[in-house]
């Protein structure tokens, strides 16, 4: 369906692992354009010290050169925040809820020109219209 470049990096979350993973994206996308899917991360909790870790990654996000920003969910909000406030552009960072909306964001970019980090927790891609979204990215994806 598609021949974009999937990191499936879905099983769990944390500002070590997403900064990394936002790296090995910049890295391996310099042909390419880069879309990174960044999301909640369970094990912060909520509070001030998660806020700053989030907006922490959206500046991340912003420095590596990213080429498009989705974020998923509400409690990842201040990614996409942090990422604004470091001068990304607004029109190249989106904030989604569900699987669907993140494909209506994708559908345009899914060619073998782009390369894809998804970096949400495994807890958020066993809802069903993020299988869906897995399933439309990873064609014979096994869970």
């Amino acid at each position: 369906m598609n021949e974009c470049t999937v990191i499936n990096d879905t099983w769990n979350s944390s500002p070590l692992s997403m900064a990394t993973a936002l790296g090995v994206l910049s890295d391996m996308s310099k042909e390419k354009q880069s879309i990174a899917l960044l999301g909640y991360m369970p094990q912060l909790g909520e509070g001030p010290y998660a806020i700053k870790q989030y907006e922490d990654m959206g500046k991340k996000a912003a420095e590596s050169k990213i080429d498009i920003l989705v974020v998923v969910g509400e409690e990842a909000k201040a990614i996409g925040t942090g990422a604004l406030k470091c001068g990304m552009d607004p029109n190249k960072v989106y904030f989604c809820k569900t699987g669907d909306e993140v494909y209506n964001v994708l559908a345009p970019y899914l060619n073998e020109n782009t390369m894809i980090l998804l970096k949400v927790t495994h807890r958020v891609m066993t809802k069903p219209t993020f299988k869906e979204l897995r399933n439309k990215l990873i064609p014979d994806n096994e869970e």
